[in-house]
């Protein structure tokens, strides 16, 4: 027969669980976990499944190892919640800058705004529309995908009123990718060439799954541009798994896969970012302002164009340095 539980037992596991819930549901600071530094810095990237993203990390963090600042860097692993859950950790931290490399920019917005209104500097690498950061690491965005797009007219040559093109966007709502179409499309113009389909594949395996189905049901489909890494390599290893050297496949990002299937001729050309200047940059620009200084230009990437010609350069430029 079970005893019955004193009134006074009772009381205190009540008291102590509504305290458990209490504390678990509020936002209290966590202590600061810094060493010898001054400052505790936060840096948030989308994921890091990509040579990009695994090279702007590593800039970002040399350069603070250098400055000798302790850093807290988190991965969103694909998925805007837990972004945002990683920024808000940070500022409960009390870290005194924040990165970001955003997944979702809708989504991080108005964690981002808490952050300022914390007093946190904040520096995106892209601009977040209805958000102003105290600096932002531009890319060629637009410029990216027009060049993407002019060597897709070469290689289609005479022949532009025969093919379609398929252009696939990130499976994010984020401006960069969204300027990279505007550019591509912008570059097609004046030409005969059409965009037949749009799709948002995330992975290489993803791209691989949705060109095939897509050259299965539009026959007459004969490029793909893909807006950033993953779409590159999934569209150029889909084409080589099937012999297909009749799809001419462009794109933006010049990771190490990309550069392999250029030289074996599956992927035409791509514009390529610097991905480890973005994440240096990122972190000088919130040194400056820790200093007090003002970020007076932004950081704009270089240009480079990349085809069968200078895989080899770029691989120098972009991983080897």
């Amino acid at each position: 027969m079970k005893k019955a539980v004193p009134a006074w037992a009772a009381l205190i596991l009540a008291v102590a669980f509504f305290t458990y819930l209490t504390f678990r549901s509020s936002p209290v600071p966590y202590p600061r976990e810094t060493g010898d530094s001054e400052y505790l810095i936060g840096f948030s990237i989308h994921f890091l499944h990509d040579d990009y993203t695994v090279s702007a990390v590593a800039g970002f963090e040399d350069v603070m190892r250098e400055a000798g600042y302790d850093t807290i860097v988190v991965s969103a692993d694909g998925d805007s919640k837990k972004q945002v859950a990683d920024i808000e950790d940070m500022i409960r931290r009390g870290v005194d800058a924040i990165g970001v490399c955003p997944l979702s920019e809708d989504a991080i917005r108005n964690s981002l705004i808490a952050a300022k209104q914390q007093g946190i500097r904040v520096v995106t690498i892209t601009e977040i529309p209805g958000f102003e950061a105290d600096a932002v690491i531009y890319g060629r965005e637009y410029e990216n995908g027009y060049g993407a797009g002019q060597e897709l007219i070469k290689a289609f040559g005479e022949n532009q009123d025969e093919y379609k093109v398929a252009v696939l966007d990130f499976p994010y709502d984020i401006s960069r990718t969204k300027q990279r179409i505007e550019g591509f499309e912008a570059a097609l113009e004046g030409t005969a060439i059409e965009t037949a389909a749009f799709g948002r594949p995330a992975t290489n395996e993803e791209t691989m799954d949705y060109v095939k189905r897509l050259l299965t049901e539009n026959p007459d489909i004969r490029g793909i541009f893909g807006s950033y890494s993953n779409q590159v390599i999934g569209a150029g290893a889909l084409c080589k798994a099937l012999g297909r050297e009749d799809i001419t496949v462009v794109g933006v990002d010049a990771d190490t896969l990309v550069l392999k299937l250029i030289d074996e001729g599956w992927v035409q050309a791509v514009t390529a970012q610097f991905p480890r200047k973005h994440g240096e940059e990122c972190a000088k620009a919130i040194i400056k302002l820790l200093a007090g200084e003002t970020i007076e230009e932004p950081y704009r990437e270089p240009y480079m164009l990349v085809n069968a010609e200078n895989t080899e350069e770029a691989a120098e430029l972009l991983w080897r340095t």
